[in-house]
């Protein structure tokens, strides 16, 4: 995927490792516990370890579940400001065809599952989410996957109504009888239209 501009000014491509990982970091909270620098451990001390060790533990809490997964990062660049600052990011996640997340759920297509969708909270409301969702796409299209997936959480309104103005639909109905304190994270998908653009 190429180094995209966008009309306002942000650059769209696909992370660099481990070329980006600093700048990656920089905006990821840790999805999982990795003992870090300064951290506690046993008995209250400071954990006390080398610049490159520490850096590596950043990392791994950071990015570790992104790599494992080999997700490809799409990221949304400032280029014009000092050291480039990535303003949003998203994972796409290679999974293979088959069930979904239930045994009953239909088979699906290979696909990519998109997970950390995430923009600065200033640049919020000018279309980075929605232009992070339209490379993913691009991406999927590119490399001939036929259907993108996501979860989201039945009272994330704002993330519903993007995701469902995108295209997105609920990949099976919950049960009529299910209450909807029960139903957990909805899994959306979206068809790719791979021979689009081409």
């Amino acid at each position: 995927m190429a180094t995209l501009a966008s009309p306002n000014g942000l650059l769209f491509r696909e992370a660099r490792w481990p070329d980006d990982y600093a700048r990656v970091c920089d905006v990821r909270q840790p999805s999982s516990f990795v003992a870090q620098a300064d951290s506690s451990g046993p008995m209250g001390r400071k954990l006390q370890m080398s610049e490159e060790e520490a850096f590596e533990r950043r990392v791994a809490a950071r990015l570790g579940s992104a790599l494992r997964d080999q997700a490809v990062v799409l990221l949304a660049l400032q280029p014009d400001a000092p050291g480039e600052p990535v303003l949003g990011t998203v994972d796409c996640i290679p999974l293979p065809q088959g069930k979904g997340r239930r045994a009953l759920a239909p088979d699906l297509p290979a696909r990519y599952l998109l997970r950390n969708l995430w923009v600065a909270p200033a640049m919020r409301r000018m279309g980075i989410a929605r232009r992070l969702m339209a490379e993913a796409e691009a991406l999927a299209r590119s490399r001939h996957v036929t259907m993108l997936e996501l979860e989201v959480m039945p009272g994330n309104g704002a993330a519903r109504a993007l995701y469902a103005d995108l295209g997105f639909r609920p990949a099976e109905e919950a049960p009529a009888w299910m209450p909807a304190f029960l139903q957990g994270s909805i899994q959306l998908v979206k068809d790719v239209d791979v021979d689009a653009g081409y």
